[in-house]
């Protein structure tokens, strides 16, 4: 009768950890179509939300990838969110986009400073644009949107421009690069 009772104990405490850990996942189309973002989800490709220690781990142990980094409490983001995703649909991508939320790390100074750090870049939050990308070629910095004055040259073919004039960081062309130099079919291939 104890052994009955202690199996019992673990699968209901095995219940609540799985219950607990269902419930903090991310939903990433959720989150973005609760700001307006109308994004489809019954699409073929994902966004894998990783934590900045995640990005770490994968810089430490040398990873090639490009990372996009917004929150979908900035409109500017939603927007450059819905490009990558009408962009991901013209091309019929199905494989994963890496993202990391930003939303904590912008509420707290510390937490801002030590994403900063941990990612190697100059900033994680673009107010112009809403959304920042990194690509990392080894676990190093190769272009980063949020320091375009470093990586000028190397993001001239992610500018938009309009009769002649640049207009800016096109992430629509940042997609593409994406799809066409670091497509990921799951996680587990990074």
């Amino acid at each position: 009768m104890k052994k009955f009772v202690k199996i019992l104990s673990l699968l209901a405490i095995a219940f609540v950890m799985t219950i607990s850990l269902a419930s903090c996942s991310y939903d990433f189309f959720g989150e973005y179509n609760e700001h307006e973002a109308e994004l489809k989800t019954d699409v073929d490709y994902s966004f894998e939300v990783l934590t900045v220690d995640q990005v770490k781990n994968y810089r430490d142990n040398k990873k090639s990838f490009v990372l996009f980094m917004g929150t979908p409490e900035r409109e500017a983001c939603v927007t450059q969110v819905q490009r990558i995703c009408e962009e991901a649909i013209n091309l019929n991508y199905k494989g994963i986009f890496l993202y990391v939320d930003i939303t904590e790390a912008l509420a707290s100074l510390s937490l801002h400073k030590e994403s900063v750090e941990k990612l190697g870049i100059k900033e994680i939050d673009d107010a112009t644009y809403g959304l920042v990308a990194v690509c990392y070629r080894e676990g190093n910095v190769y272009w980063d949107t949020s320091n375009t004055a470093r990586y000028d040259k190397m993001l001239t073919k992610f500018t938009s421009s309009s009769n002649n004039v640049e207009t800016g960081i096109s992430f629509r062309a940042i997609t593409d690069y994406v799809i066409e130099n670091y497509s990921l079919e799951s996680i587990d291939k990074l």
